[in-house]
C-alpha cells in the first residue's frame, strides 16, 4: 500500500491518499449510521413542512 498523508478531516483522524490511484480515505473510520427512527421522523417533519 502506496500511500500519502494528506491532511486530516474535522474529528482530527489522519486522511490518507493512494500514490497511483489518488483515492482519499481514512485508516479505520468510525461510520455513525442513522437509525431507522431519526430516519421516519426526519421523513414525518419534511412531509409537514411541505405540505
Amino acid at each position: 500500500h502506496h500511500t500519502i498523508k494528506n491532511g486530516s478531516i474535522p474529528k482530527g483522524k489522519p486522511k490518507r491518499q493512494g500514490k497511483e490511484c489518488g483515492r482519499q480515505f481514512v485508516i479505520n473510520p468510525t461510520n455513525k449510521t442513522v437509525s431507522d427512527e431519526t430516519k421516519q421522523l426526519i421523513d414525518k417533519l419534511l412531509l409537514e413542512r411541505i405540505s
